[in-house]
């Protein structure tokens, strides 16, 4: 659970900046392929409006690049 919406896109453009890696662009149709129904997760975030949490909940790391940060420095 984070206060901001993420994307795969967005997700392996963070890490990659982060790794100084490449991007890999899986059509979707080949990620179905692998995935069959798990696609929809891989693909997309689930979102919980960030009111709704964010006033009785601290969160560890603000956004998405201080998560990453935090895993890929270990």
């Amino acid at each position: 659970v984070a206060p901001y919406i993420s994307n795969n896109g967005e997700f392996s453009r963070e890490l990659a900046a982060l790794t100084s890696g490449a991007i890999i662009k899986i059509p979707i149709s080949l990620a179905r392929l692998a995935l069959k129904d798990f696609v929809t997760e891989y693909n997309y975030s689930q979102c919980v409006k960030s009111e709704t949490i964010s006033g009785r909940f601290d969160f560890k790391y603000p956004n998405l690049r201080l998560a990453l940060n935090e895993i890929v420095s270990r």
